[in-house]
């Protein structure tokens, strides 16, 4: 409207838009629409229930993505930090027995490596026991809600055989973990004795 008026031109020459002809036509429907098949309900009742398996229960279930979300400063990295390392060394943590080592990805956009050494030798761990503990600092990562960023995401997690992803909170600016992974290509499907991933960085204001 305003470019209207600017270009000099009176309001009894705006053209209703019952009256514009179209210029375009909708997009024709996909041939492969088979390939989106919906839900057999028979089949989905029928399936046995199968119990969940956890890499650190209750909060890191196998083959699911999870998200750990709080203010600032609660110790969400400690508790983070402290599930990763028992999980690539299979000590116990939290409560859970312990169990064969699993390798995890860890990337971390916050903790200094200062902060993370003390950390880890507070927890009684050493340099020889975490070659299973795959630990990427303030890497230069894309945009993780990027398809740049996803795909890269991918490309080291299958460097160093991370299929599974598991991001700790949002991002600032209100992102949050779900949206962090909506542009990684579906990796291979998780197991029992598939690798974990794990994200660390600043929270939401």
């Amino acid at each position: 409207m305003s470019e209207h008026l600017d270009a000099g031109r009176g309001l009894d020459e705006l053209v209703p838009l019952a009256d514009v002809p179209a210029t375009s036509t909708p997009p024709a429907a996909p041939d492969n629409v088979d390939q989106y098949p919906i839900l057999d309900w028979h089949e989905v009742f029928s399936r046995a229930r199968t119990e969940p398996q956890y890499l650190c229960k209750p909060l890191v279930e196998v083959g699911r993505v999870a998200a750990l979300y709080s203010s600032a400063k609660v110790g969400k990295s400690l508790i983070v930090l402290e599930i990763a390392a028992g999980i690539a060394t299979g000590r116990p943590v939290l409560g859970n027995p312990a169990r064969p080592s699993t390798r995890v990805l860890y990337v971390d956009l916050e903790n200094s490596e200062e902060d993370i050494r003390e950390r880890l030798a507070d927890m009684g761990y050493g340099p020889d026991d975490l070659g299973d503990l795959r630990y990427l600092s303030f890497p230069n990562l894309p945009a993780l809600d990027s398809p740049k960023g996803g795909a890269d995401l991918l490309a080291v997690s299958q460097r160093h055989a991370a299929h599974a992803r598991r991001d700790r909170h949002g991002q600032p600016g209100g992102r949050r973990g779900g949206d962090l992974l909506r542009h990684v290509p579906c990796p291979v499907p998780a197991r029992d004795d598939a690798p974990q991933g794990f994200g660390d960085h600043r929270s939401a204001p």
